[in-house]
């Protein structure tokens, strides 16, 4: 094997600035929005979405009358919502338009970038309608913005309902969501009172970056073809990261926006959660991997972080090694009880913060609820209340 096979190859290396695109395939163009963490950033998508609006633009009023259309207001969103045509408008076919894929997290300057990014686009051939809104999955980086979108541009927001229902569980901290009982399934899995309070200190943050959410939404399904600009997008739903995380597969180009389920050099959080203790998330993402194999080995992969790439097939397969390894690593580690507080380290070689604390602890007792069902380590519950894990 060659010291580059399952490297991805990347055909194009210019990254977007902020409020900027660049068309990366056939009818799609490639945002990138700041994020306020260590992963500074994400990826954005627009997809140019039926007939070119048949509008010439002869001077700068019509111009702004064009923006203003593409900033609508209640009635066209009401319309959108219910998929009705709003009276003295094309039909859908001929109406022009684009998709968002994906809305960034509730910066100001985010909310600035597409202000202005809404502006260019009305001046395009395809017009500034936002004919719909699609959102991968409930994290503050993906739906962030969708609600102020939906407000702006009166779009539809489609996702699936499991992440529809959780993006309001977590935001609501009910049905064991939120910030209490993630705190208690981290101090029975051994995190520090120091650590907790660490983690607890940035309670409200999803709320920060999610500042509304849409209460109307469209229902995607696994399998579900919408057409955009003449071609059809397979949902394509995967589990582990998320509850129901859709991805959109364009058999035509061979292009799979594939949201945080295949990333080209980072490894996807995997964790389980306070609700779900005892999912075996990894063993779910993993099938999810592998049910991406069918597609086809040249497909364009356009990840929610890092660049696009090509070498979808390879990549699933370091990404079954990767989590093998770490596997093995905590397996040979746990002779002896083992919480995941104290298993870190084995996982994580460098130090962590609070907000990277969080998802080490969840990716840990995936990783050893993963063992659990395999049978190669057996869960303890010891005096002191903590679970702890030891082979079987």
């Amino acid at each position: 094997m060659s010291a580059t096979a399952g490297l991805p190859s990347y055909p194009c290396t210019q990254v977007p600035a902020a409020g900027e695109s660049i068309e990366i395939a056939p009818g799609v163009r490639w945002l990138r929005m700041p994020l306020p963490f260590a992963l500074n950033h994400i990826n954005l998508w627009l997809i140019a979405d039926g007939a070119p609006a048949p509008l010439a633009l002869a001077d700068a009023a019509a111009q702004d009358s064009v923006v203003e259309d593409a900033l609508a207001g209640a009635a066209a969103r009401d319309a959108a919502l219910t998929g009705d045509t709003p009276a003295g408008t094309a039909p859908d076919a001929a109406a022009g338009g684009w998709t968002i894929v994906d809305t960034g997290f509730a910066l100001p300057v985010v909310r600035e970038c597409w202000t202005r990014i809404l502006g260019e686009l009305a001046a395009t051939p395809q017009g500034g309608r936002i004919r719909r809104i699609v959102v991968t999955h409930f994290h503050p980086d993906h739906i962030g913005l969708a609600e102020w979108l939906q407000t702006q541009t009166g779009a539809p927001v489609l996702m699936t309902l499991g992440e529809y229902l959780t993006a309001h569980a977590v935001w609501h901290e009910i049905g064991g969501h939120g910030n209490a009982p993630m705190q208690r399934q981290f101090a029975l899995h051994g995190l520090s009172p120091e650590g907790a309070a660490a983690i607890a200190a940035g309670r409200g943050g999803y709320n920060r970056g999610v500042p509304a959410l849409p209460t109307q939404y469209r229902r995607l399904l696994a399998g579900d073809e919408l057409c955009i600009g003449g071609r059809r997008w397979q949902v394509i739903v995967g589990l582990g990261h998320s509850p129901e995380h859709a991805a959109l597969y364009c058999e035509d180009d061979h292009v799979l926006i594939s949201g945080d389920m295949v990333l080209p050099k980072i490894s996807t959080n995997i964790s389980v959660f306070a609700v779900t203790p005892e999912a075996n998330s990894l063993a779910d993402f993993l099938a999810s991997l592998d049910r991406l194999r069918a597609l086809p080995a040249d497909t364009l992969v356009l990840p929610s972080h890092g660049l696009p790439f090509r070498g979808l097939h390879d990549r699933i397969d370091v990404l079954h090694a990767h989590h093998h390894e770490r596997l093995a690593r905590l397996e040979a580690h746990c002779t002896t009880p083992h919480c995941a507080a104290e298993l870190l380290p084995i996982l994580f070689e460098r130090e962590l913060d609070a907000h990277q604390t969080m998802f080490a602890m969840g990716e840990a007792i995936a990783h050893l609820n993963w063992l659990e069902h395999a049978g190669r380590l057996r869960r303890c519950r010891s005096d002191d209340g903590i679970i702890r894990f030891m082979r079987a």
